[in-house]
């Protein structure tokens, strides 16, 4: 049956996250296969049988409005259409050889048609032999870049594997809700005075933009343009997932604020500044939805500033504080908070030469290859993302050679152990 004539439902406006994204593209062309899907596989237990995940998927679909979207205007002032109750996107396959298997997750992949009436999300059951020759069933799933986050991949395997989408009862928060629920709190062309949320980044923000550029001795024009390619340093940190553990005990932090804090401290040593803002990822969701599937994820402005910034132990004080501040907040969408705080002519978020911090909370690949290299990628921010493995801590940095000098961002990693092993030793 069509769409068209099986939902009553208006369409619903586009979330702050979606419309950026959605100019993003209108600004950057190129960018537009960045933006495509968002990916996860993963393989099934012994004993969870093909049907019984099949049943699975269909009451989680019936559930989780964010499957039920079919439509989205890939525009700033877009719309999107929730249509429930449509034909389960999922099929099985049987393949012969790990070729073949990669062959079908590209094609799974692939773009999801914006405007075709179906689901805005696929999956498939794949049979296939391990690089050791064992047979394999792994779920694939791809989901359209507007309607998914790394949280949201997260929740949607835990989900199937728990098992119980049948007999779990509904929870707080639907997608479609929370999408209602922004769009009424952070209204275009935002005041400091409409309320309570506005003033408080006015008076965090007050005297310095959400986005402003860092500026370190080794840092190139932050006008000027990419030059496609992205340089990547990632380095094992010198003190384990266990050490950080132990020493956020013992301060009554956590592993992120201590990572956080030497990394201040890092760019202070850098740059003499004792004022930085850094941008950090964050879920972005009150707690009613955290289980929610759907694009909750976004950046929050964090303002770290100490006469002492350079000393570690300031920059770990600073630090809390600054963010705990900041956290409470973290559902507003980061363009609200550009309007309203941004300089002028503001740049995308993808383009301006801005340390972004990344704490991966929910695993990696499965194999992290320190050292240097470079690939083809247009990326303006100066992007540090810590991983775990197992008890090993990594830190990968990507940037612009343009922008940001190598051998200038090696002192600094420098200067980052020396920092944090202080707030662990």
């Amino acid at each position: 049956m069509p769409a068209s004539t099986q939902t009553s439902n208006e369409p619903s406006e586009l979330t702050w996250q979606q419309a950026w994204a959605a100019e993003l593209q209108r600004r950057d062309r190129e960018s537009v296969d960045q933006l495509c899907n968002r990916y996860i596989e993963f393989d099934l237990p012994d004993g969870y049988g093909d049907e019984e995940l099949r049943q699975q998927l269909v009451h989680l679909a019936a559930r989780e409005e964010a499957l039920q979207v079919t439509y989205l205007e890939d525009r700033p002032d877009g719309r999107i259409l929730f249509t429930p109750g449509l034909e389960l996107p999922f099929e099985q396959v049987v393949v012969d050889s790990p070729e073949a298997y990669r062959e079908t997750t590209r094609h799974l992949n692939r773009p999801l048609v914006r405007a075709s009436g179906a689901p805005l999300w696929r999956a498939a059951l794949v049979r296939h032999p391990d690089e050791n020759g064992a047979v394999v069933r792994t779920l694939c799933a791809a989901f359209d870049f507007y309607l998914s986050d790394a949280r949201s991949l997260h929740n949607f395997r835990a989900h199937v594997l728990s098992r119980d989408c049948a007999t779990r009862g509904p929870r707080n928060g639907g997608y479609r809700d929370w999408v209602a629920w922004q769009r009424r709190t952070f209204p275009e062309n935002p005041k400091p005075s409409d309320s309570a949320i506005s003033s408080f980044w006015s008076r965090y923000l007050d005297g310095t933009e959400p986005d402003r550029p860092a500026l370190f001795p080794f840092a190139g024009d932050p006008s000027s343009p990419l030059t496609g390619t992205v340089h990547s340093i990632r380095v094992e940190l010198p003190v384990t997932a266990p050490v950080l553990r132990r020493a956020s005990g013992s301060r009554r932090s956590s592993p992120f604020l201590l990572m956080l804090a030497a990394l201040s401290a890092s760019i202070a040593q850098e740059s003499g500044a004792d004022d930085t803002v850094l941008r950090v990822n964050v879920a972005g969701r009150p707690p009613q939805y955290q289980q929610t599937l759907g694009s909750f994820g976004d950046l929050l402005p964090v303002r770290v500033r100490h006469r002492s910034l350079a000393d570690p132990e300031h920059a770990l004080q600073a630090a809390t504080t600054s963010w705990m501040d900041a956290i409470a907040y973290q559902t507003t969408p980061w363009e609200y908070t550009v309007q309203l705080c941004g300089a002028p002519g503001s740049t995308a978020p993808a383009r301006t030469p801005q340390i972004l911090f990344n704490f991966m909370k929910w695993g990696s690949s499965p194999v992290f290859d320190t050292g240097t290299d470079q690939f083809e990628g247009e990326l303006g921010t100066f992007q540090f993302q810590v991983v775990t493995q197992g008890d090993r801590v990594y830190l990968a940095c990507e940037f612009d050679p343009q922008r940001f000098a190598p051998t200038g961002v090696e002192a600094m990693l420098d200067h980052l152990c020396a920092s944090l092993l202080k707030l662990t030793g």
